[in-house]
């Protein structure tokens, strides 16, 4: 009688255990609904159905189940141990991103097995099932247990983790299947090894992923915090980009606007009109910059998507076009559809087409054309501007477009190298790419190319094309 109340008082603890675990990791899943504990908490499951099924217990507490039926349920857990054993070693190993192909066939290979154990018990053959899904079983824990032990030799804390989690499982498991086989003598402690390590599995496994999940929390917290940090110094730094956009431009337009003035002078001298006018170019100079260090800023700081509705393009160009005839440099030459529409934000595509511009008059030889296109597709529309100058070197057509990037055939002109990053930062904000590529013939082709829909017009649209051989397809 004590014999039977001490074993009653054992496996109450044992199962008490069980049902607590999964109902602890059970409520932490529903709440967090992070995969690792959802996949424990199966896992719990499946092997607490498995132990209490092996030893009856269902039958004690519910007399008038049918044998039959406890011998199915008992084929169905232990055929389902392999897969969500598999499953969740896995997680704890992070074999996804460890070992990705071996992670796919161990759980190929455990979906396999499971099938096969329970379609063989369904059809009533639980003991070709039994061998097979054990065997199988073995294989996978030396299996896992070898990939542990290779992970902890890197010094990998997932790897030690395993080994010491599932060091008193796989013990009692291997100890009772060679109790099973007839190679251990029966004893209380023979019997019940699984269970013993069953529980002392769980309970470092409990505690093992609770800290991790805790260490998981402060993780997001602190990057929470980061974030926010983060933002507000982005705020701070568009009110000051705001700020000095406009203690900037205030001084600068009284100082062109007085430097104007005076070379309206008739009786202003040869020299003098000639220092005016290189302070003319300096202000020139010095306002390009910084609009386009001050433009530059505001993209990459701002977390307002493009505005986007439909527009004109050939308006838009032509603006830009007017816009740069009054300084210096090579005639741009328009081939773009008369009344022709595109979605996007009309303001940074103009900042992006008079980037490209300047910065193809910059290097075009004296005499020569600049060539501005706008070349419809299936898929959107490329806007490409053409000169005549040297090129681009293979090795600089990637770099061109980073930031503060200036290439050899920059070192005679001034700059800061922000025109065609922020070319290449428009393009990305509209999903839209920005490429450069040498003319056979002498000179590059810059291509903005938008993913934008395009929107029918009244106006038929024959665009005429420059004769240069390469620069300007049109699909048929």
């Amino acid at each position: 009688m004590r014999t039977f109340a001490t074993e009653a008082l054992f496996w109450g603890c044992i199962y008490g255990f069980f049902v607590i675990t999964i109902a602890i990791n059970l409520s932490f899943w529903v709440v967090n609904r992070t995969a690792p504990l959802g996949i424990y908490t199966a896992y719990v499951t499946v092997n607490f159905l498995a132990a209490f099924f092996t030893d009856t217990w269902p039958l004690q507490i519910w007399p008038e189940l049918n044998g039959d039926v406890l011998v199915l349920l008992l084929g169905l857990w232990i055929s389902l141990a392999p897969l969500t054993g598999v499953l969740f070693s896995s997680a704890l190993l992070e074999l996804h991103q460890r070992w990705p192909r071996i992670r796919r066939a161990l759980v190929v290979a455990s979906v396999v097995v499971s099938i096969a154990g329970v379609l063989l018990v369904v059809a009533d053959h639980y003991r070709t099932a039994m061998p097979l899904v054990q065997g199988a079983t073995m294989a996978l824990i030396v299996t896992f247990f070898s990939l542990a032990i290779i992970e902890a030799t890197r010094a990998r804390r997932a790897g030690w983790f395993f080994l010491f989690a599932f060091s008193p499982f796989y013990a009692g498991v291997i100890w009772r299947y060679l109790r099973n086989m007839g190679w251990l003598e029966p004893s209380f402690f023979n019997d019940h090894s699984y269970q013993i390590g069953a529980i002392v599995h769980m309970l470092v496994m409990s505690v093992g992923l609770f800290v991790k999940f805790s260490r998981d929390q402060r993780a997001q917290q602190e990057v929470a915090a980061r974030l926010a940090s983060q933002r507000r110094l982005g705020e701070e730094q568009r009110e000051l980009m705001a700020m000095m956009s406009h203690e900037f431009r205030t001084p600068l337009t009284i100082a062109a606007t007085a430097v104007e003035n005076l070379l309206t002078e008739a009786t202003l001298a040869p020299e003098a009109q000639r220092r005016l006018q290189k302070i003319v170019r300096a202000h020139e100079r010095l306002h390009d910059l910084m609009e386009g260090y001050l433009t530059n800023e505001r993209l990459l700081l701002s977390s307002v998507s493009p505005q986007i509705h439909s527009f004109d393009v050939d308006a838009l160009c032509r603006g830009v076009v007017e816009e740069l005839e009054e300084s210096q440099g090579p005639a741009v030459v328009l081939k773009i559809p008369d009344a022709f529409h595109i979605m996007g934000d009309p303001s940074l595509i103009r900042i992006a087409v008079r980037n490209l511009l300047k910065n193809a008059r910059r290097h075009s030889p004296e005499g020569s054309e600049v060539v501005l296109g706008v070349v419809p597709d299936r898929e959107g529309t490329s806007i490409r501007v053409i000169d005549r100058g040297r090129g681009v070197p293979p090795s600089e057509r990637t770099a061109i477009f980073d930031r503060f990037y200036r290439g050899k055939s920059s070192e005679t002109h001034h700059g800061f190298g922000l025109g065609l990053h922020l070319v290449k930062s428009i393009a990305e904000n509209h999903g839209g790419t920005v490429d450069v590529s040498d003319l056979l013939e002498g000179g590059c082709v810059f291509t903005l190319w938008l993913p934008l829909t395009l929107e029918k017009t009244r106006t038929t649209l024959k665009p005429s094309f420059i004769n240069l051989p390469g620069a300007f397809t049109k699909d048929p």
